[in-house]
């Protein structure tokens, strides 16, 4: 065989082992995310890496010691549990501020998170940099009015901070989170409020036409219709966090039930405003049967 063919086989085979083996830390490792002067907004998720404490046991404390370092992966290595289960979920991130401004504005865009801890890291350890959650403290005592969770976060500039979060929720889910300008936060927030406004009112003025049909031609299904209408409405608003930042804001632990009370109250509503009609589909079918016997 000539040195040639050798020399072939010799490449293939490094090849084939370089494919073969794993990517390891340096292609799984996460960057920090860098902010420029020219960012609005930015998925952190490209920088964040996650430990599951499915147990509930873990504290700020042993999450920050070394044997824990190699533990924390990227999202895409995690296995999600299908179910509703109550799980913690800690997270670590690295920010770098490559731009001249130091106020930022950290989002976790899903209302239902029962609690929220962040943490930065300091000279002499970590320090709070927000503690609550949906279920843990009543909405006025948030530092940002929204219906989400917003943190400032003060980053010097040409200087990176490292942060860990706790997130407890009743599953395995991942929620949006997201690095703002506070400029593009607050143009953000105005323009879903707009929306939010247009659409509550569309549902408003539908319930309040039905209620007066309802006491115009006293008729059961629209009152029905009516019930059915408001539940949903306000099972909406529970989900998307409306609820707890207008309405019923200083009742954590009601926030926690609402989405569920009201949502299941609104299905036996829309069953009570059908079901006439289904025993008049069921009556008209008799009586086709017992036309044609």
């Amino acid at each position: 065989m000539s040195r040639f063919h050798i020399n072939f086989i010799a490449s293939i085979f490094i090849i084939a082992i370089l494919l073969w083996l794993p990517s390891g830390s340096a292609a799984d490792a996460t960057e920090a995310l860098i902010l420029d002067d020219e960012t609005e907004r930015l998925d952190l998720y490209e920088s964040i890496e996650m430990v599951k404490d499915r147990d509930m046991q873990l504290e700020l404390s042993d999450i920050t010691t070394p044997q824990f370092a190699d533990q924390f992966v990227s999202e895409r290595h995690i296995n999600q549990r299908n179910g509703f289960f109550e799980t913690a979920t800690w997270i670590r991130f690295e920010i770098e501020n490559a731009s001249n401004q130091s106020e930022w504005l950290l989002e976790f865009a899903f209302p239902l998170v029962y609690e929220l801890d962040i943490y930065r890291g300091t000279n002499s350890g970590y320090e709070p940099v927000f503690q609550g959650g949906a279920v843990v403290k009543p909405f006025h005592e948030r530092e940002v009015n929204h219906r989400y969770f917003a943190v400032n976060l003060d980053i010097e500039p040409n200087t990176s901070e490292t942060f860990y979060a706790r997130a407890v929720g009743g599953g395995d889910l991942h929620p949006p989170i997201y690095i703002w300008s506070h400029d593009a936060f607050f143009d953000r927030t105005q323009s879903e409020l707009t929306l939010l406004g247009i659409f509550y009112g569309i549902i408003i003025v539908m319930i309040v036409y039905n209620l007066f049909l309802y006491f115009s031609l006293k008729m059961r299904s629209y009152f029905y219709y009516v019930i059915a209408m408001l539940c949903t409405l306000l099972g909406k608003i529970s989900i998307n966090g409306v609820g707890f930042q207008y309405l019923w804001s200083d009742y954590p632990s009601w926030n926690l039930i609402s989405t569920p009370f009201w949502v299941s109250l609104a299905v036996f509503s829309s069953y009570y405003l059908h079901a006439p009609f289904s025993m008049s589909i069921d009556i008209y079918r008799n009586l086709i049967d017992c036309h044609t016997y």
